[in-house]
Formats: C-alpha cells, sequence, structure tokens
C-alpha cells in the first residue's frame, strides 16, 4: 500500500505540484494519466525519492520513506524499480550483461536469476547478444528484466512505451499485465495516453497542472467522469479510434454466429477491435449482421482475405 499525503513540489518559484493525496493498492496496475508538463513524472519520481517533496508525507507498507536513513532508502530502492522511455542500457554490455548489472552492483552474480527473467520478458534467446542489434521493443524488454531482476515488489513506469509503434508498444504492455499478475507486483504508470490506460489500469489520476482533478476505479471515470478535462481526454481517445482506418464486416445466414473476430486473432496474433455493429434476425430464422472493426497489425491485407476466403464481405472505411 502506497499513500500520498498532501504532497506539494516547486522549482524555484514554479509550483509543479500540490495537494496530492492518493491511496495505491498493494497489486493493482495504478495510471496517473495526463498532459505534458502537468507533473508527472516529478510525481513518479518522488515514489522513490529521485525527488524529493517540499512537504507531505510518502508513506509505503506503514512507513514513512521520508525518514529513511540511507541504509533503509538503498534497501528500499532494490524493491522499487523503475523503467523509462529511454531504455538507458549499456551498448558494450550483452543483453545478460544488462541485466545482471543490478545485481552486481550489489556485490551478486545470480546467473540463474537472470537469466530467469530474460526467460519471462521472452528475450532469453538474446541473452548474448548486443544492445545495438536489438529492436525497440527488445530493449524496452532488456530494460524490464534489468528492473525485475531485483525482486522489487513495485515497479513505476514513466512513459515506458511512448517511443514504441502501437504494436509494439501493446506486446509491453501485455508484457506488464503479465507481470503484475504473475509477480504480484504493484505497477505505477504515467502516461499521456488514454490508450495505455483503459488496456492497463485498475484505478486511475487524472492530473491537471499539477493537481490531481479526478481519480477512482478506472471503469468508473470513463463512464462517468465528473470533470471537464477527463472527459476532454476521453472524447480525445474516442476520436483517435475514429479516426483510424477500419473495415466493416458483413455477416450472413448461420455465418452470423461464429466466431470469427476470435478465430482471426489467434490466427494471425492481433488483437482485432470491434468498433460497433449489430446481428439481426429476420422473418425467415436467417441472421445477418456487421461489425465495424479495426485491426493492430503490420499488414492488414492477410486479415481481410482470410475473412473474404471465409465468404464474409469485407468493406474499407478510410477515416
Amino acid at each position: 500500500m502506497i499513500k500520498l499525503y498532501n504532497l506539494k513540489k516547486s522549482f524555484d518559484d514554479k509550483v509543479v505540484l500540490k495537494n496530492i493525496n492518493l491511496n495505491i493498492e498493494k497489486g493493482e496496475i495504478f495510471g496517473i494519466v495526463g498532459l505534458s508538463g502537468a507533473g508527472k513524472s516529478t510525481l513518479i519520481r518522488m515514489l522513490n525519492l529521485l525527488e524529493k517533496p517540499d512537504s507531505g508525507e510518502i508513506i509505503v507498507d506503514g512507513k514513512n520513506i521520508l525518514k529513511f536513513n540511507y541504509k533503509n532508502l538503498r534497501d528500499y530502492r532494490k524493491k522499487t524499480s523503475m523503467i523509462f522511455q529511454s531504455f538507458n542500457l549499456l551498448s558494450s554490455r550483452t543483453v545478460l550483461e544488462n541485466v545482471l548489472l543490478p545485481l552486481e552492483l550489489d556485490g551478486k552474480k545470480d546467473i540463474k536469476k537472470v537469466e530467469e527473467v530474460l526467460k519471462l520478458v521472452e528475450l532469453y534467446d538474446k541473452k548474448d547478444s548486443y544492445i545495438n542489434k536489438l529492436s525497440g521493443g527488445q530493449k524496452q524488454r532488456v530494460a524490464i528484466a534489468r528492473a525485475l531482476v531485483t525482486e522489487p515488489t513495485i515497479l513505476l513506469s514513466d512513459e515506458s512505451t511512448s517511443a514504441l509503434d502501437p504494436i509494439i508498444s501493446s506486446s509491453i504492455l501485455d508484457l506488464l499485465k503479465k507481470i503484475n499478475k504473475q509477480l504480484g507486483i504493484t505497477i505505477v504508470l504515467i502516461t499521456h495516453q488514454m490508450e495505455v490506460i483503459k488496456k492497463m489500469c485498475d484505478r486511475i489520476a487524472v492530473i491537471q497542472n499539477g493537481e490531481i482533478i479526478e481519480s477512482g476505479k478506472t471503469k468508473d471515470i470513463f463512464l462517468r467522469p465528473t470533470n471537464e478535462f477527463t472527459r476532454h481526454l476521453i472524447s480525445s481517445l474516442n476520436e483517435e479510434e475514429d479516426s483510424k482506418k477500419s473495415w466493416i464486416l458483413h455477416f450472413l445466414g448461420t455465418d452470423a454466429n461464429k466466431s470469427y473476430i476470435s478465430e482471426a486473432s489467434k490466427l494471425f496474433g492481433v488483437n482485432i477491435n470491434i468498433l460497433g455493429g449489430n446481428i439481426y434476425t429476420l422473418a425467415n430464422g436467417e441472421k445477418v449482421g456487421y461489425l465495424r472493426v479495426q485491426f493492430e497489425a503490420n499488414n492488414n491485407d492477410d486479415i481481410v482475405k482470410w475473412f473474404k476466403d471465409n465468404m464474409i464481405e469485407v468493406e474499407e472505411i478510410n477515416a
């Protein structure tokens, strides 16, 4: 459990955070969303005291970390890992050596543990590769493995997917969800992307001009936002989704009952987002229907062809 009480922070004469009060439950994925310059990064850096507040309290598992001595703070930081937008990896080291680094700094060399986390992030086959040979998504997986090797209880994510393309970003977010579920790690992430919030978070806080203007369960805020700025963020997500290329799938007869979406998603290993649609039963008992969908894939042609091969009419909608 993380509790923030009345946190305030200024740089020179500029107030960047004021009256921050939050509760983050153990084992949840908690999101902090806001525009650039809202104070998100400063806030998350306070959770491991890379930044210290001017006033207020930060309580983690019943202890005020602002009162920690050097040894207590060092031990706490071992259990509070962080991943960044920039991967902060050493190009002179292999994947395995990069992940090993936090253990080496602590006087340890547990290769078995390193190999375990590399398997978890699905990069074991790249353990002897150098960083410059990896893609952006693979580099972020190395950074995540390095963050996990110290067996943290809290993982802080500072815009960790914002530099990646949408498909790679989605795979990294899926990995973080798997880590949260398998290891029970509390994840606190900051982002300016409502798509990330929608996909990931149990609860969220919306920050604007250094203040928390709304917080609660993600579903409640999406259904009933109370602040105009929050409504704007949610509506911008809908506009973004509507602006992407989409397809309408037309079904006829008993085919309308089949799970084509699920089957195609598994076959091609992609997410297929259903934007809308309906299925109707005609007077003769025959079913007809349509679905408007988006494919999160690099090459949509193969998916479209598969639907057509299954006698489904496909209509492309250009934004």
